[in-house]
């Protein structure tokens, strides 16, 4: 038997958060300081942002950008980072694009490189050309359980930046938020140079709850998974839905 230590080996929680963030803040640094060219380190944070999310989720959930599209024939406004299922549902590519069915997503994310109005309202945009795209659900055969099919769950939305052009996380963020759409709506967001920035469900802009760069990947990343985990598991794709304009019914001649 084992004799139990003398004293109980104690966690930095806050440490470990820091030092986190701070690991994950030289990658973005190390993206911005290899090149000159705007463009460059535009697609460099991208790849920045998805390798860390892909990283630090589970593994359930897959990272990628590309366009989400449904069943009737509709997609989405470019996507920066999608997160989304690769169980019940299958990812589409073609002629370096990538298609991701509305059914499998979980969220959205606009990539920028600061904070301000416009680009809140550009990530606003392409939360609302994801949120009105049909989903459909197929039914799930779980063990001893008849076959059920699940209602879409509210996709999440939020922008990711590495500066902010406002002073704080404050009145503008609050002010550009409340003149958002339902469908528009940003769930969460992380500057780096600032911190992290949430809404919880339904809860109006003024109850913006923020926190300060030295936590904030690592917080937002942990506020990420919290809301994912209340999503559950998103519905799995129908199908039929996607395959019958492939497809059409032979008509035997007549006798």
């Amino acid at each position: 038997m084992t004799d139990a230590p003398d004293q109980a080996v104690q966690f930095d929680l806050r440490g470990t958060f820091i030092g986190h963030s701070q690991m994950m803040a030289a990658k973005f640094a190390v993206a911005a300081a290899s090149t000159t060219h705007g463009t460059t380190i535009g697609d460099a944070s991208e790849d920045a942002w998805r390798s860390m999310l892909q990283e630090l989720l589970p593994s359930r959930y897959a990272v990628s950008n590309g366009l989400v599209v449904d069943s009737h024939g509709h997609s989405s406004l470019q996507i920066d980072l999608i997160v989304h299922d690769r169980h019940f549902s299958p990812v589409f590519s073609t002629a370096g694009a990538t298609f991701v069915p509305a059914e499998s997503v979980y969220g959205v994310f606009e990539i920028k490189q600061d904070l301000s109005k416009a680009h809140v309202e550009a990530a606003a945009a392409k939360a609302a050309s994801v949120r009105a795209l049909h989903r459909t659900s197929a039914p799930i055969a779980q063990l001893s359980q008849e076959p059920t099919s699940k209602e879409p769950p509210r996709i999440l939305a939020g922008i990711l930046t590495g500066r902010n052009s406002w002073v704080s996380l404050g009145a503008p963020l609050v002010t550009a938020l409340d003149a958002l759409s339902e469908d528009e709506r940003l769930d969460l967001g992380c500057v780096l140079d600032t911190g992290t920035f949430e809404l919880a469900e339904a809860a109006p802009a003024s109850e913006l709850e923020v926190t300060e760069a030295e936590v904030g990947l690592a917080m937002f990343a942990m506020r990420l998974i919290a809301r994912l985990n209340a999503m559950g598991t998103v519905p799995a794709m129908d199908v039929a839905a996607y395959t019958s304009p492939l497809s059409h019914r032979v008509v035997s001649p007549k006798a």
